[in-house]
């Protein structure tokens, strides 16, 4: 089915069911600390990636994690069609667009 992105501007840009709205930091541990130490940074903590869902995207929490996630307006569920809903990667290709993604 062919959807017009201006159709649903509430459906985050990319290929993913949500945005990231911004990145906290939490507690300093040794694996935060490791990964400081590997990128060649300072250690801010563990890190928090808030992010903001796609209002049409849920979990079906009865199911198996990986075969728990389905969109309301597509209607896809993974449990029927196999796809990677659960870990919140699009199908229904609104507003996948690079440059828009990549910012150019």
């Amino acid at each position: 089915m062919e959807w017009d992105m201006n159709q649903h501007p509430e459906i985050p840009f990319g290929y993913y069911c949500y945005t990231i709205v911004n990145i906290e930091y939490g507690e300093k541990t040794d694996r935060s600390a490791s990964l400081a130490k590997i990128f060649g940074t300072e250690d801010k903590g563990e890190s928090i990636i808030k992010t903001k869902l796609c209002p049409h995207w849920k979990c079906d929490p009865e199911r198996n994690v990986q075969e728990n996630g389905y969109c309301e307006l597509t209607g896809v569920k993974d449990w029927i069609d196999g796809t990677l809903l659960w870990d919140q990667v699009k199908e229904c290709s609104i507003n996948i667009d690079e440059g828009d993604v990549l910012g150019s």
